[in-house]
């Protein structure tokens, strides 16, 4: 671009309020092209992370509301505590050096072993559909495979979360009169809390998920590049490192048309 400096960066906004994000210098392809192939590999790996959290999340926290002070309760407490305190990028590497390095459970690093990466026909970008579409069973073996670490450690991270807010929003209906009603009607205390207190909180919990999906995603920046997973968080720290600051800048282009009103 050529002109003064305020007539350049008002066309660098111009282009990207339509959507003109740049040519990455690394790939030599748009920003954008970068930005939606590697998208469906974050979209995977969080979504399949935030099923396993909220799942485990939620019962964790109803069953430490149950057995409030209770051995459980304490054993879950430190656990979650833990999942907020430990670095993510350093339990993952403990996760690689010990179920890959040293006792061989998983795959590698990566999304499929190199065996698979060109029999695999890309038609979805998410490597469990495409792998099952290829009716490769192997072949979806090895993504269950290198799916396993990666979802566990941002499942952790977003089961922490949930579990304790679950477990705190539980324990502040249990001393309301509809719950007292049901005790004194005879219902169980499992009864009262998955069919009485859960429904009642179930718009806090879905708040909670949603935050932690939006947290994963940023979270995934970290796990992605410990387990060399192609996806956003990958790309961009690759182009951070090489100095291609247009990707970058792309990327929070894209989050502010996202989040800009129509």
């Amino acid at each position: 671009m050529t002109g003064p400096l305020p007539v350049q960066f008002w066309h660098y906004l111009t282009r990207l309020a339509h959507g003109d994000l740049g040519t990455a210098s690394a790939t030599g392809q748009p920003v954008l092209h970068d930005l939606l192939s590697t998208f469906p590999a974050t979209l995977e790996l969080a979504t399949l992370a935030l099923i396993i959290g909220a799942l485990l999340g939620v019962t964790a926290g109803v069953l430490c509301a149950r057995y409030v002070g209770s051995p459980w309760d304490l054993a879950v407490r430190t656990f979650t505590l833990l999942g907020n305190s430990v670095p993510i990028f350093w339990l993952g590497l403990l996760m690689l050096a010990l179920f890959y390095a040293r006792l061989q459970w998983t795959p590698g690093p990566g999304r499929l072993d190199d065996i698979y990466q060109y029999s695999v026909e890309p038609r979805t970008g998410f490597a469990l559909i495409d792998t099952w579409l290829s009716g490769d069973r192997e072949a979806f073996k090895n993504a269950v495979g290198h799916l396993l670490l990666p979802v566990l450690l941002l499942a952790y991270y977003s089961l922490a979360s949930i579990t304790r807010l679950t477990r705190s929003a539980c324990l502040s209906e249990m001393n309301k009169e509809y719950v007292l009603l049901a005790r004194a009607k005879g219902a169980g205390e499992m009864t009262i809390l998955f069919r009485h207190v859960l429904p009642n909180i179930r718009g806090t919990l879905l708040t909670v998920i949603a935050l932690a999906w939006t947290a994963m995603l940023e979270g995934a920046v970290l796990t992605e590049t410990v387990f060399s997973w192609p996806g956003i968080g990958r790309y961009l720290t690759t182009a951070l490192f090489a100095g291609d600051t247009t990707a970058n800048h792309g990327r929070y282009a894209a989050d502010w048309r996202q989040l800009r009103p129509d």
